[in-house]
């Protein structure tokens, strides 16, 4: 993290390094492989609790998702402690 400060009255703020991914000629929905990804690196992190990943895409599919009975990405089902959802209720 970097954090700049411009001083008073001004304003000032802090950098958090951001990854990005680019999916070129994608053979699945590049939505999906983006979530695969993500959900992979999550699981790898040794992240603590539930967790919930905020999509807005494939719509339909998320409760197939989340029940594990269709793939998030060919054969990657999510995880355990984990779900997609598109709206915070």
């Amino acid at each position: 993290m970097t954090n700049i400060e411009l001083g008073p009255p001004r304003w000032n703020a802090s950098l958090v390094r951001q990854d990005a991914c680019e999916f070129q000629d994608a053979l699945e929905p590049p939505e999906r492989i983006g979530w695969s990804e993500t959900v992979a690196l999550i699981a790898k992190s040794n992240l603590e609790g539930p967790v919930a990943i905020i999509v807005d895409a494939h719509l339909g599919d998320l409760r197939a998702i989340n029940d594990r009975t269709q793939a998030i990405c060919r054969n990657y089902y999510l995880p355990p402690g984990m779900e997609l959802v598109y709206e915070l209720r």
